[in-house]
C-alpha cells in the first residue's frame, strides 16, 4: 500500500532529494561522463548510487507520563475517546519498492510492493508506536533516486487531548531544533526521541526558556535503544516555563525528534499539537502557514512568533508578514531586539484574519517557530498550532492529504511573482486534472481542496512551480464535539533532507 511514481532525472549539477512531511520533491542530476582513472595525483571519479530515502512518522498522542513513566488517570476522563480519527498518509517513490516498520523494539519490517516508478498512496491508522517508512533505491543506480514522505493526522473532537495534531513524517538526523512548548501549570511538553537504527543512540539536550539557558541535571547522555522511541517529559527538568526551545544532539546514530505539547486547565481542554524541528540557527528564515484570527494590538493572548538567538550576542530582527493583500508590517516587528539566550514571543496582535507567512531577517543566527492560537471564550476549550521555520520549497513535489473529517487549506507564498501548478492524485495513485494559480510577489494564497481541483477522494496533490519557487504549508482544521465545540487547528510544513551526491572522488595513495 505504498507508492512508487517516476521522477525524471534532470540535466546536470548537484543531486538533491528533499523530503517534507506531507510534501516530497526530488531534483536529481547525474554526472555526464563515466568514471575515469586517477592520474598524477588526480582523483578518480566514481559514480555511487543514492541510498534509500527514509522518514519517521509519529505515533499516537498520549497523556503526559503515559508509557515508561505511567501515571494513573481517572477513567472518567478518557484521553482518547472513541470519536478519535487518525491516519498516516504518504507517498513512496522508488524503483525497488519500500519498507514500513512500527518502531516498538520487536516488530519486523513489512516489504512494500515494487511497481517500477508508479506512485502509490499510503493510508494506515496511526498506531501506538512511530513508523519507519523507507523507499528503496535502485542498486544499479540507473533509476532516479527514491523519495518517501508523508504526515500523520490525529483528530480528537473531545477528551483530555482534544484537538487536531498533524505532523510531518521527518528524516532522522544528528541534530534538531524545536522551538515550541511550555511547562506552565496544566501544560506538558513531551519530547519524543525516535531511533530507527540497529544500534543505540546517545541524545544530549539543551533547553532555553524565557529567562535563558536551563541548567538541569540529566539533560546529557540519554540512551535511545534501537528500533524504538524514548519519551522525555521536559517539565521534569524545568517547571513553570511559559516559553521553551530545545536542541537535540545525537551521537552514535541518528534520531527523529517530535514534541507533543498539550494543555489542560482543570477540566477545560487547552489543545494539543505535535511540533517538528525547524531550521538550525540562520540569519534568514520563513515561518509559513500562520493561521491567524482577527485581533487587536492590546489583546492579552494572540498568535505569536517565538524566536531564540542561541549565541552570545543580541539579535536585531526585521520581520515582514506576507498576507493575502501583500506585505504587512506590525509595529515593533520591523526593529525587534532579541536578548541572547532568551526565548521571546513576538505578538501578532493587530492582524486581520487569514493565512500569513513570516519572513525573518536577523543580524545574528536565530531559530524560530509560529504559534497560531484559538481562544473560544471564558471556560471554553482552546486550541493551538505550532509551525516550524523553513526555507523556500523545491520546484516540484507532492502534498499528502488527510483521510479524516478535516478542512484542508494549502497556503502558498512567494518573494517574486510566480505560478503554481497543482494536480490531484487519488487513493490509487492516479493523476487527475491540473489547475494553475498565480501568486503575486510577497503575498499568500489560500487554496481549498476544491480550488486545487480535488474532492473527497483526493489523497495527494502534486505541485510544480512555474517560475521562482515559493514556500508551502498545509493547514488543517476541525470542530470539537458537544461541550468541546470550537475550531481545532494544526499545520504541516516543509522539513528537508539531502541525498548523497552520486559522485565520489577517490584520491590515489601517496607513495
Amino acid at each position: 500500500m505504498y507508492a512508487l511514481r517516476r521522477m525524471a532525472a534532470t540535466a546536470a549539477g548537484l543531486a538533491m532529494a528533499l523530503v517534507i512531511g506531507g510534501l516530497i520533491w526530488v531534483d536529481h542530476q547525474w554526472p555526464s561522463g563515466p568514471s575515469t582513472p586517477g592520474a598524477a595525483g588526480r582523483p578518480e571519479v566514481i559514480l555511487v548510487a543514492p541510498g534509500d530515502s527514509e522518514v519517521v512518522c509519529a505515533g499516537s498522542l498520549k497523556l503526559p507520563g503515559d508509557g515508561e513513566d505511567a501515571v494513573v488517570y481517572d477513567p472518567r476522563y478518557d484521553p482518547r475517546p472513541s470519536s478519535a480519527e487518525s491516519i498516516t498518509r504518504g507517498v513512496v517513490a522508488g524503483p525497488d519498492g519500500g519498507r514500513s516498520q512500527e518502531l516498538d523494539g520487536g516488530s519486523e519490517a513489512t516489504d512494500l510492493p515494487r511497481r517500477g516508478q508508479n506512485l502509490t498512496v499510503v493510508s494506515q491508522e496511526v498506531g501506538e508506536a512511530p513508523v519507519h517508512l523507507s523507499a528503496l533505491a535502485d542498486p544499479s543506480g540507473e533509476e532516479a533516486p527514491p523519495a518517501a514522505a508523508g504526515a500523520t493526522y490525529q483528530n480528537l473532537a473531545d477528551g483530555d487531548l482534544r484537538g487536531v495534531a498533524a505532523a510531518a513524517c521527518i528524516p532522522e538526523g544528528s541534530g534538531a531544533w524545536i522551538v515550541a512548548g511550555s511547562t506552565e501549570t496544566g501544560s506538558s511538553s513531551r519530547l519524543l526521541l525516535t531511533n530507527a537504527g540497529l544500534t543505540s543512540v546517545r541524545a544530549d539536550l539543551k533547553l532555553w526558556d524565557g529567562s535563558g539557558p536551563v541548567d538541569a541535571v540529566g539533560l546529557a547522555g540519554l540512551t535511545v535503544p534501537p528500533e524504538s522511541q524514548r519519551a522525555v517529559l521536559l517539565e521534569g527538568f524545568i517547571g513553570g516555563a511559559s516559553r521553551l526551545a530545545v536542541q537535540v544532539t545525537a551521537s552514535g546514530g541518528d534520531l527523529a525528534v517530535f514534541l507533543q505539547h498539550s494543555r489542560l486547565e482543570g477540566l477545560i481542554q487547552g489543545g494539543v499539537e505535535l511540533a517538528v524541528p525547524g531550521l538550525a540557527p540562520a540569519k534568514e528564515l520563513i515561518v509559513p502557514g500562520l493561521n491567524v484570527t482577527a485581533s487587536s494590538f492590546d489583546d492579552a493572548r494572540t498568535s505569536a512568533l517565538r524566536v531564540l538567538a542561541p549565541g552570545k550576542a543580541a539579535a536585531n530582527l526585521n520581520v515582514e508578514l506576507w498576507g493575502p493583500l501583500g506585505p504587512v508590517i506590525l509595529p515593533g516587528l520591523e526593529d525587534a531586539v532579541i536578548k541572547p539566550g532568551v526565548v521571546t514571543d513576538l505578538s501578532l496582535g493587530g492582524l486581520e484574519a487569514g493565512i500569513y507567512f513570516a519572513v525573518i531577517k536577523s543580524d545574528q543566527p536565530v531559530v524560530a517557530a509560529g504559534l497560531s492560537l484559538r481562544v473560544s471564550g471564558e471556560n471554553q476549550p482552546e486550541e493551538f498550532a505550532w509551525t516550524p521555520s523553513t526555507a523556500a520549497a523545491a520546484a516540484q513535489g507532492y502534498v499528502a492529504l488527510p483521510e479524516a473529517d478535516l478542512t484542508v487549506l494549502l497556503g502558498a507564498g512567494a518573494a517574486k511573482a510566480t505560478a503554481l501548478e497543482l494536480t490531484v492524485i487519488d487513493g490509487r495513485g492516479r493523476a487527475g486534472q491540473s489547475v494553475t494559480v498565480e501568486i503575486a510577489a510577497e503575498t499568500t494564497r489560500e487554496l481549498s481542496l476544491e480550488d486545487m481541483g480535488g474532492d473527497q477522494n483526493t489523497a495527494a496533490i502534486e505541485f510544480q512551480w512555474n517560475g521562482a519557487p515559493g514556500a508551502l504549508a498545509l493547514t488543517v482544521s476541525g470542530q470539537g464535539a458537544g461541550e468541546s465545540s470550537g475550531e481545532m487547528i494544526s499545520a504541516v510544513v516543509p522539513v528537508s533532507i539531502g541525498v548523497s551526491s552520486s559522485e565520489v572522488r577517490v584520491y590515489p595513495a601517496r607513495p
